[in-house]
């Protein structure tokens, strides 16, 4: 029997049973702990795209990757999207375009 590498975990491996893709806030800034999940918010005037990734720890292959839909997670010039069930031990950064 083959088993996936650690760094190839799948999504609902690393999340609780009610996860969650949902609007997040536009503040506060950065990452912050709210009662329905994780939420991440980011300023960019001039983005067309803007992409949450996450990471495992120490590997710089991409876990997952989010999308963030214009008309549903960014207020003004405030990106935002709110993770619920994502377990710990995630790194982030975002893909911009």
């Amino acid at each position: 029997m083959m088993t996936k590498p650690a760094h190839h975990a799948r999504l609902l491996d690393a999340v609780t049973k009610d996860f969650a893709v949902q609007r997040g806030r536009p503040q506060p800034f950065g990452i912050s702990s709210v009662a329905d999940g994780i939420n991440f918010a980011v300023f960019s005037r001039h983005a067309k795209k803007l992409n949450l990734v996450l990471f495992r720890p120490g590997d710089l292959d991409t876990f997952r990757e989010f999308p963030l839909d214009p008309r549903m997670k960014r207020t003004g010039d405030f990106w935002n999207i709110c993770l619920k069930g994502l377990g710990p031990g995630f790194v982030f950064g975002y893909r911009v375009e």
